[in-house]
């Protein structure tokens, strides 16, 4: 097994099993977040409230309706109109998850 470090990402080119559940485990923790009325789904509004209220932390700058329904198209794999977990977790299958300290951790 390889691993490349650097001062913000770590990647295992083969992940183990302890690390795929860890990053089910974040994927969902972050799904809930979304999931305002824990319907099994991320509406719209529930997308753009909680894009908003990251934006408001501080976090990755200023955010647009444009830019939240262009990425809202890209995670509602379905058209249906909202996310579910399903297409939440495949849309981030293999992309790097940012930690709460601002560095990047691929799991």
């Amino acid at each position: 097994m390889q691993t490349e470090h650097s001062a913000f990402v770590t990647h295992t080119t083969e992940p183990s099993a302890l690390r795929k559940e860890i990053r089910v485990a974040a994927l969902g923790a972050v799904f809930d977040q979304f999931d305002l009325n824990h319907s099994g789904f991320i509406s719209r509004p529930e997308f753009w409230q909680m894009c908003m209220a990251r934006r408001a932390r501080g976090d990755h700058g200023e955010w647009t309706r444009e830019e939240n329904d262009n990425l809202l198209k890209k995670l509602d794999t379905n058209g249906d109109g909202a996310v579910s977990r399903e297409e939440f977790f495949r849309f981030f299958e293999g992309k790097p998850l940012h930690h709460p300290d601002g560095n990047v951790r691929w799991l």
